[in-house]
C-alpha cells in the first residue's frame, strides 16, 4: 500500500444528521424473540432478513444499516482524529480484560501511556494493577535504539532510555522535580545530577582521562578527596577560574620536587627529615641543612655528612658543644671547618687558656674538644 493510497476520512459519521425515526442504535443481545427482524451485534443481520417475503420473511431495517454505519464511522472518525483511546473499566469486564501488548491511556492523564504485559488483563492501571507497565517506544538507529519512557509516576519523572549493542548496560535520561539526572536501568540510583540552580552531582568519579577540567568563573567543591594524579584521573590540567574546594584534602601525588615545574603542588612527602643526633632536612625545593658534631682526636678530623649534598655544600660552621668549665680554668674553644667534598668536611679545634681571671693567656693549643656544627647545600 501506498501513502497516496489512504482513503478519505470521515469529516461526519454516516447518517449523523438522520432523523430519529431512520436511525436505530444496534443492541448488543439478540432480537430476534423482541422484534422480528431487528439487527443486533450479537446476531448481525437476522435469518428473517434473508427470506423472501412470500415466505414470511422481513427485509433488514434501513434505521440498522444507517445504526450500524453510524457506530462504525463514528468511531473511524474519532481515530483518525487523534482521539486516545482511554482506558474503560467497563469495556474490560465485557472483552474479558485487555490484551497483551495493547496500549491504553490514563484516564487522569492522556499523557500517560500503558501497555499490558499479558492476556485478559482484568486489572486497573491507575490503580496501579499488575501486568501493566509504562508504554515505551523504540526509533531504530544507528545506535540501536531510542526507548522514551512513558510512566508518568511522581517517583520516576519522564525518562529517555538509552542503550547500545554489546551488552551495554542501559542508562535512562530522566527529568523530575526540576533536576535532569542520569539513572541506572533500575532507577534506583542516580550517576549523574543536574539541578534548576546549576549544581553538578556525581555518584561516583568524574574523569578527565585526555582534557582539562575547567571551572573558569566558579567552583569546584570535593565532599571526599580529589584525587589529581600525575597519570591518574585528571591527566591534562586542572584550572579553576573560581575556587576549588575540598571538603576534604586537596592532594597531588606529584610536587614540585623533582618535577621539573617549579609551579607544581608540593605535598609533604616532599619534605624528608631525620631528626637524629646527626640528621637532616630536605626541603621540598631542594635546599638541605644538615647537622652533627665533630672533633675528638686532638687534631685535624675528617667528618662525613649523614648524607652528601647531590650539588654542593653552601657553608659550614661551628661551635662550643658546651660551656661548662670556662671559668676554671678559664679556658675557650676555637673551631675552623674546611670544606672536602660534597660528602665530607675538616674538623679542627684550638684551645684558648688563661692563667687566672683577668690575667694574660698562658698557652693556646690544639684540642680534641667536641664542638657541633651545622652545613647548608643543595
Amino acid at each position: 500500500m501506498r501513502q497516496i493510497d489512504s482513503p478519505a476520512k470521515f469529516p461526519v459519521a454516516f447518517a449523523s444528521g438522520a432523523g430519529p425515526s431512520y436511525v436505530r442504535a444496534i443492541p448488543v443481545g439478540s432480537q430476534i424473540s423482541i422484534t422480528p427482524g431487528a439487527a443486533s451485534l450479537t446476531d448481525g443481520f437476522v435469518p428473517l432478513n434473508f427470506q423472501a417475503v412470500s415466505a414470511g420473511g422481513i427485509p433488514p431495517f434501513g434505521q440498522d444499516h444507517n445504526g450500524i454505519l453510524l457506530q462504525i464511522t463514528s468511531w473511524l472518525r474519532c481515530l483518525t482524529a487523534g482521539i486516545p483511546v482511554m482506558y474503560d473499566a467497563a469495556f474490560q469486564t465485557a472483552i474479558g480484560g485487555y490484551p497483551a501488548n495493547c496500549w491504553i491511556r490514563s484516564t487522569g492523564n492522556p499523557a500517560i501511556v500503558y501497555q499490558s504485559s499479558v492476556d485478559n488483563n482484568t486489572t486497573n492501571p491507575d490503580a496501579g494493577g499488575a501486568g501493566w507497565s509504562a508504554a515505551t517506544f523504540a526509533v531504530q538507529s544507528g545506535l540501536e535504539a531510542l526507548i522514551i519512557d512513558g510512566r508518568g509516576d511522581t517517583n520516576y519523572g519522564a525518562g529517555i532510555r538509552l542503550w547500545g549493542p554489546g551488552g551495554t548496560p542501559a542508562k535512562w535520561l530522566r527529568a523530575i522535580n526540576g533536576n535532569f539526572s542520569i539513572v541506572n536501568n533500575a532507577y534506583s540510583a542516580e550517576i549523574l545530577t543536574l539541578t534548576d540552580a546549576g549544581a553538578l552531582n556525581t555518584a561516583n568519579t568524574i574523569q578527565a582521562n585526555a582534557g582539562n577540567l575547567q571551572a573558569p568563573n566558579g567552583s569546584i567543591s570535593a565532599g571526599l578527596d580529589l584525587g589529581i594524579g600525575r597519570n591518574g584521573y585528571v591527566a591534562g590540567g586542572f584550572s579553576a577560574g573560581g575556587n576549588i574546594t575540598a571538603g576534604a584534602r586537596l592532594r597531588a601525588n606529584f610536587g614540585a620536587k623533582g618535577s621539573g615545574d617549579p609551579n607544581a603542588a608540593t605535598i609533604l612527602a616532599d619534605y624528608t627529615l631525620s631528626a637524629a643526633a646527626s640528621g637532616y632536612d630536605i626541603m621540598a625545593n631542594g635546599f638541605i641543612v644538615q647537622w652533627g658534631t665533630g672533633g675528638g682526636t686532638g687534631d685535624k678530623d675528617i667528618v662525613t655528612f649523614p648524607i652528601a649534598f647531590p650539588n654542593a655544600c653552601l657553608a659550614i660552621t661551628a661551635t662550643e658543644q658546651g660551656v661548662i668549665g670556662w671559668d676554671s680554668p678559664f679556658r675557650c674553644s676555637v673551631y675552623g671547618v674546611q670544606i672536602i667534598d660534597n660528602a665530607r668536611f675538616y674538623w679542627s679545634c684550638t684551645e684558648i687558656r688563661a692563667a687566672s681571671s683577668g690575667a694574660a693567656p698562658n698557652a693556646m693549643q690544639r684540642n680534641g674538644d667536641f664542638g657541633k656544627w651545622i652545613a647548608v647545600g643543595w
